[in-house]
């Protein structure tokens, strides 16, 4: 597959946009729901929460979330304008009720207070944090001292042998993300490894294997 395409893949991966980007999101909608079915069903949940989620996408799995736990509140923020767009059609009802609200951001700064989320998880966003350690320096920021942070994402093995990778993703292993929790003062919980068989990108089948880090202050 040609540089262009395979660049094309990798910025809407990145940012979805216009409607190659509904296309985009659609899919990872289906092709990561193990990934993160995986993510919040480690956050075990309780009803008098405050639940943030970085990166949701078209949103559809929020109602699914809804329906582990009557969580307080859920936010979403996302850096693409469409996506926030699709989130908040797929989720009105959580939102007129005031159980869920979507925002824009800048990829970098939450906005919200110190401490305000019990629980805060992101699948697949790792790979595109323009300053990994002061963005889960901000993480921790807006994590309560009680609480858990669930980061899932494919394991380096894995992903490097994706084309479109090469443009624009930073890739972990397990020990890269583990020496970046330390150096942002939080301790790893547990983790957990998973294993699926997904369509790619690009088309074809691949088995994808995936990690999901519970991190906590220290």
């Amino acid at each position: 597959m040609e540089s262009d395409k395979l660049k094309e893949i990798a910025s809407q991966l990145r940012k979805p946009d216009g409607s190659k980007g509904l296309e985009i999101a659609a899919m990872m909608e289906n092709t990561n729901a193990g990934m993160i079915r995986q993510s919040f069903s480690l956050l075990d949940l309780q009803s008098d929460e405050f639940v943030l989620e970085l990166g949701p996408g078209n949103g559809f799995h929020v109602n699914e979330i809804f329906s582990i736990a009557n969580i307080k509140e859920y936010c979403g923020l996302e850096i693409s304008s469409l996506m926030l767009e699709a989130s908040i059609t797929s989720n009105k009802k959580f939102i007129n009720s005031g159980k869920a609200e979507f925002r824009l951001y800048d990829g970098k700064t939450i906005p919200y207070p110190d401490g305000y989320f019990d629980k805060i998880f992101t699948v697949n966003t790792i790979y595109f944090w323009e300053s990994p350690l002061d963005f889960l320096k901000e993480l921790k920021r807006v994590l309560h001292p009680e609480g858990l942070l669930n980061i899932t994402f494919a394991d380096k093995s894995f992903m490097q042998w994706l084309p479109f990778t090469a443009f624009g993703f930073k890739l972990y292993d397990l020990e890269e993300v583990k020496d970046l929790a330390e150096k942002a003062g939080l301790k790893i919980k547990f983790t957990k490894s998973g294993e699926e068989e997904v369509k790619a990108k690009t088309g074809e089948l691949v088995t994808r294997k995936f990690l999901t880090i519970g991190l906590g202050w220290v």
